[in-house]
């Protein structure tokens, strides 16, 4: 969405809203055998999806910003499940600040409010902050590359 914004793009969807009909009580639960799904944490400053482990790991280490974080209403819900009831699911809740940051990211982009390229900047720094910090996330692919490369495309 980001890019597709910045090169002009008028109207973006993401097909995130189907997906609202599979959260019923059941989803909520591990299946009695194969995988399960798994939560994730839409990160403004890192312009990424966190697995909860490393939700965890990065809340720790004070590398997640609480309060830019409090301006979503569902990253506050999961922050609050994190904080006070380990282990509860919060699969609809992840889903939820993915499409509410969508939205409102959208929203800044198109009333000239956000910059694409100055947050892309921003999430490349907190990226180096993780690597100097020597923080070392459970999901080791998640490290942040393509930022260096969406800022790039959007230079030449």
């Amino acid at each position: 969405m980001l890019l597709w914004k910045f090169a002009g793009a008028t109207d973006v969807a993401t097909g995130k809203f189907f997906n609202l009909r599979r959260f019923v009580p059941g989803r909520w639960e591990d299946p009695a055998e194969g995988g399960r799904v798994l939560p994730y944490w839409t990160d403004d400053e890192y312009i990424t999806w966190f697995r909860e482990e490393d939700v965890r790991l990065l809340l720790r280490r004070g590398l997640v910003d609480r309060d830019r974080a409090s301006a979503n209403p569902y990253s506050c819900e999961i922050l609050t499940t994190l904080d006070n009831r380990a282990g509860d699911p919060w699969v609809r809740l992840g889903w939820r600040q993915y499409m509410y940051w969508f939205s409102q990211r959208e929203a800044e982009i198109e009333s000239g409010n956000l910059n694409v390229a100055d947050l892309l900047e921003r999430a490349d720094k907190h990226w180096l902050e993780i690597e100097t910090s020597r923080v070392r996330l459970f999901e080791r692919s998640n490290n942040g590359e393509w930022i260096r490369a969406w800022l790039n495309a959007l230079l030449l």
